[in-house]
């Protein structure tokens, strides 16, 4: 897919800039993973993990592929990258 939007573009690239949300969305290209699954995984500071993935949600960068509740009544998202693979040209 060929991003022709100018914002969306400019989303794109400052997350790549930044390490930690560049981490999340590589993780979460292949397969939705929860803030919980990024933070083990990714070694993320809890506040920052979901910050970035609210802000990277915010972009339209990852989507809430699923909502999971929990045998208490609990619920959490797992997330995805609406990408997967990035080509800059």
């Amino acid at each position: 897919m060929l991003i022709r939007e100018r914002r969306l573009q400019q989303a794109l690239l400052r997350a790549l800039a930044d390490e930690q949300s560049a981490r999340i969305l590589a993780a979460t290209a292949d397969r939705p993973r929860s803030v919980m699954d990024l933070i083990r995984e990714q070694g993320l500071p809890s506040s920052s993990a979901y910050r970035h993935v609210n802000d990277l949600e915010a972009e339209r960068l990852l989507v809430a592929a699923r909502t999971v509740v929990t045998p208490d009544g609990k619920s959490y998202q797992m997330y995805k990258a609406t990408f997967r693979e990035v080509a800059v040209r």
